[in-house]
């Protein structure tokens, strides 16, 4: 697993960004996050590009750590965005899935923001967008490299660069 950096243009459409980068990784999966002057991209893949091996961890582990993803709660057989702004929802909603994904979460800041999705055909839409960062402490090892390699969200948030865990 390798982590790529390439600059940001900053006008791209986010829909526009998950074509560019499913174009350069050739359809493979991979992860990706906008990290503002720069995206990232996560893939086993090699790319024409400089690349950071993924750091070793082991079990017991602290790291620092950074999540941008789309928080949301089932209500009604719907997803629905957390309230804006309500930081220690958003937190809990972290500390509930972090044991699925092999750590425990030390200590966590957290932003949000709604984000519009532009489509191709149709209404564009809003998802939430949640930055996390703090310390974690990996407690099981297989599932915290699954989660490095394969992201902490499903669904559509991955097409649009949510989900990728770096320490």
């Amino acid at each position: 697993m390798k982590d790529y950096e390439i600059p940001n243009p900053k006008s791209m459409r986010i829909v526009d960004m998950h074509r560019v980068i499913s174009a350069i990784n050739d359809g493979s999966d991979c992860q990706w996050r906008d990290d503002g002057d720069k995206v990232i991209i996560r893939t086993r893949k090699t790319l024409p590009l400089e690349f950071v091996e993924l750091p070793s961890v082991q079990e017991g582990e602290v790291r620092i750590f950074k999540l941008k993803t789309s928080t949301s709660v089932q209500k009604k057989g719907k997803r629905t965005p957390l309230q804006s702004g309500d930081h220690e929802a958003r937190k809990r909603w972290l500390g509930i899935r972090s044991e699925r994904f092999g750590f425990e979460v030390i200590s966590a800041h957290c932003t949000d923001e709604l984000v519009q999705v532009e489509k191709i055909r149709g209404k564009p839409f809003f998802m939430d967008s949640t930055t996390f960062v703090g310390t974690l402490r990996v407690t099981n090892l297989g599932l915290f490299n699954q989660a490095l390699e394969k992201g902490l969200t499903g669904g559509k948030g991955t097409a649009y660069g949510f989900g990728l865990l770096t320490i």
